[in-house]
C-alpha cells in the first residue's frame, strides 16, 4: 500500500514493498518496517522530553489549536493488569501504527474512568446516531 505525507523540506513515502522512503532535501533513505519502529520509538522519546509539551486537553477541546491527526481505532485490542510498580493498573491498548501503548492508571483514576464509561453506556443515544 503506497502512502505519502509531505511538509516543506520533508517527505515520507510508504512503498508497495512495505519499506518507507524518507526525503529531507538530501538523498532519500529507504527503511524497513523494523527500522520504522525504531524511528517511531526514538521520535516519541524525543517528543516526550521536548520542552513544548503535548497539551493536556484533547485537540477537540480547543478547535483552534494545531495538532496532528490520528484516526480513532475501531474496537482496538486491549489488556489490563495490576501494576507491579505501584498502586494502580496498566492499561495497554493496541494501535495498528504505534503498537501496544501502555498506560499506568492509579486506582482512583481507574474508578473515575469506569464511572465515565458507565455514564456513556447509560446515556441515551443522541438523535441520528446508532
Amino acid at each position: 500500500m503506497e502512502t505519502s505525507s509531505e511538509t516543506p523540506g520533508f517527505r515520507v513515502d510508504g512503498n508497495a514493498d512495505g519499506t518507507v522512503t524518507i526525503t529531507t532535501g538530501a538523498p532519500s533513505v529507504t527503511a524497513s518496517i523494523a527500522d520504522v519502529e525504531v524511528i517511531i520509538s526514538v521520535l516519541a522519546d524525543l517528543r516526550a522530553r521536548h520542552p513544548l509539551q503535548v497539551p493536556m486537553d484533547p485537540p477537540w477541546a480547543n478547535p483552534g489549536a494545531a495538532h496532528h491527526r490520528v484516526e480513532a481505532v475501531d474496537n482496538p485490542r486491549f489488556w489490563v493488569q495490576a501494576s507491579a510498580m505501584q498502586d494502580g493498573h496498566v492499561l495497554s491498548i493496541r494501535h495498528p501504527g504505534y503498537g501496544w501503548l501502555p498506560f499506568h492508571i492509579p486506582t482512583e483514576h481507574a474508578k473515575t474512568l469506569i464511572a465515565l464509561l458507565q455514564q456513556q453506556i447509560d446515556a441515551p443515544q443522541a438523535a441520528g446516531s446508532a
